[in-house]
């Protein structure tokens, strides 16, 4: 838990190195919280809260998972950034290498227009 709350609380710091053992410890804390957040939000759907959204239980979940979220976004950031210092990188080039990952991530799962959009038509395999 100590590598957890030293995470949290170095949000802003992008200088110095962070090890294996914080950067896992915080990678699986961070799934943990957005499994809570997708349960919580889950259970809020299915009880139909967010049909009335100016209800302050949802006002106050969905403003406190917010505030949470933006928080462990910039603690995320500032590790990976310290972790690429560990490895011998730039912080800069260690963040944008995991952009990239999701990118290709991305661009292997989310399938092309079915149309012609601004870029032309669409590939046509029975044309090789």
């Amino acid at each position: 838990m100590g590598y957890i709350t030293h995470s949290v609380k170095n949000c802003g710091n992008f200088s110095g190195r962070a090890n294996r053992t914080e950067y896992w410890q915080f990678f699986f804390f961070m799934l943990v919280i957005n499994l809570g957040f997708y349960l919580a939000t889950t259970y809020m759907e299915y009880r139909g809260m967010y049909a009335d959204p100016l209800d302050p239980i949802v006002a106050i979940v969905g403003g406190a998972l917010g505030l949470l979220g933006i928080i462990l976004l910039f603690a995320n950031l500032a590790l990976i950034w310290r972790r690429s210092h560990d490895v011998g990188m730039s912080g800069c080039l260690g963040v944008i290498l995991v952009f990239l990952v999701i990118g290709i991530i991305l661009l292997a799962f989310i399938p092309g227009n079915s149309g012609r959009n601004h870029f032309g038509e669409p590939f046509d395999p029975h044309s090789l």
